[in-house]
């Protein structure tokens, strides 16, 4: 049972890091993209905000559903 909620917890860490490392990369990503098309810094700026809504759903709602079945 400990290896079992051990396995678990690992698992879930793993997840965060990747959802951390996708968020950097995405507004990374954008903010570049926009950097090298000469966007003005008002775009630059609704997308670093745009970015941190889709991370924040893109976090909460996988550990609201996850949370939600691992009580039992």
């Amino acid at each position: 049972m400990a290896k079992q909620r051990q396995e678990h917890e690992s698992s879930g860490f793993a997840s965060l890091i990747g959802i951390v490392l996708g968020f950097v990369l995405l507004v990374g990503g954008i903010y570049l993209l926009g950097l090298a098309t000469g966007a003005p810094e008002e775009l630059k700026a609704i997308t670093f905000v745009l970015g941190i809504f889709v991370f924040s759903a893109a976090f909460f709602i996988p550990m609201n559903v996850i949370g939600h079945f691992s009580k039992k």
